[in-house]
């Protein structure tokens, strides 16, 4: 139930927001989920866990971005701020058990 809401939540308040900025949250959520889940799985804390979802995330988010400074897109700080929310969301679904 709590992830049908979270999806619907989710989804009307992507409606208002850029679709390159949905695409790095979707992103950086993924990635700090598999991370965190990972590490809980392999024994770490949940507080462990969720640094450990949380910052491979954010690493993948800023390497991305100075790609993009690079030449190879445009780099955007708000790109970055969509990162940190994604995982931030993504790190707590799998490190605690609700």
């Amino acid at each position: 139930m709590k992830a049908i809401f979270l999806a619907v939540l989710l989804s009307i308040a992507c409606m208002a927001i850029e679709e390159d900025k949905v695409k790095h949250f979707a992103g950086s959520m993924a990635i700090a989920s598999v991370g965190s889940g990972l590490a809980k799985h392999y024994g770490s804390s949940p507080v462990e866990a969720w640094f450990i979802g949380f910052g491979t995330s954010i690493i993948v988010g800023i390497a991305k971005e100075r790609i993009d400074g690079g030449g190879y897109g445009r780099e955007d700080i708000h790109d970055v701020y969509a990162d940190t929310l994604g995982a931030s969301i993504g790190a707590t679904l799998f490190s605690w058990e609700f």
